[in-house]
């Protein structure tokens, strides 16, 4: 990297001014948590000092991890009593220092959501920076949906209130960005679309934003589903929802009519869900 590209990285505050922990190639070096794993911390049923313990073992760790398990550490901090009541508040430093490295390693939802977490800290800028990556990413050059172009374009209308009309100082920071990581985050993100496409593959839910909502916003969501073998839902465990929580109760409810194919094999099987839910109110053109 050129001192030039150095120093305008280190301006944006992206990722660098709150540290890496460790390369791309570390995340092959030793097996990943699994599903069961994940679930069990976010379970509120599992008792506590053993949720925070698998937790501490999977950060003592994170050097060795991928774009989608960084994105569940952050998500966890983001998410704070949440995340099965891990803890009583978010830890927004924290979120966004795995947030940030999960988005270098392929995780694109990261992105969106560090454009939360920015927002949230009320670091206008580089919120804006993080959502445009965030829709660079989504674009259709990129294979993702229209509600992701949606969601990215409602972001970057909600930080522009804030921020102002000031795009022209924001872009070449993101395309300093994209400059020095596109080729990791894209090799990152065929490694997290491989995963994706190995989890049980489900249907039958129909989530909607909160109609009590005055001014919804869109919103991206995680949990974790848990299936009998028969298909049907055992258990729904939130993690994390973003900008507000208003719609995670509706949510779960409406995710607990889920199914997926059948199958001989005993014990659950687990699906990690992340999504976008749109308020309508801004459109990608």
């Amino acid at each position: 990297m050129s001192d030039r590209i150095g120093r305008v990285v280190r301006a944006m505050g992206l990722v660098v001014g709150l540290g890496w922990i460790g390369g791309l190639q570390a995340a092959d070096a030793s097996p990943r948590p699994t599903e069961a794993t994940w679930a069990a911390i976010v379970d509120h049923a599992q008792p506590l000092a053993s949720r925070q313990q698998a937790l501490a073992q999977i950060e003592a760790n994170a050097g060795e991890l991928g774009g989608m398990d960084l994105y569940m550490l952050g998500s966890i901090y983001h998410s704070g009593h949440h995340s099965g009541g891990l803890f009583a508040n978010p830890d927004l430093a924290r979120a966004a220092f795995y947030l940030g490295n999960a988005a270098t390693r392929g995780s694109v939802p990261a992105m969106g959501k560090m454009a939360q977490v920015a927002f949230e800290q009320r670091n206008y800028r580089e919120a804006m920076n993080w959502a445009q990556i965030y829709a660079h990413y989504v674009s259709d050059r990129g294979g993702h949906n229209q509600s992701e172009r949606d969601f990215a374009a409602e972001l970057i209308k909600r930080i522009q209130r804030r921020l102002g009309d000031d795009l022209e100082k924001v872009l070449p920071d993101v395309q300093v960005y994209i400059a020095v990581h596109d080729a990791q985050i894209k090799e990152g993100s065929i490694r997290d679309a491989l995963f994706r496409s190995q989890q049980p593959k489900f249907d039958g839910a129909r989530l909607v934003m909160p109609a009590e909502s005055l001014s919804p916003q869109a919103a991206m969501a995680d949990f974790i589903l848990v299936f009998k073998p028969d298909g049907s839902v055992a258990d729904v465990l939130p993690i994390d929802i973003a900008p507000d929580e208003q719609g995670m109760v509706s949510m779960s409810r409406a995710l607990t009519d889920a199914r997926t194919s059948a199958t001989t094999t005993q014990g659950p099987r687990y699906a990690l869900m992340n999504t976008v839910l749109l308020s309508g109110r801004y459109r990608a053109r």
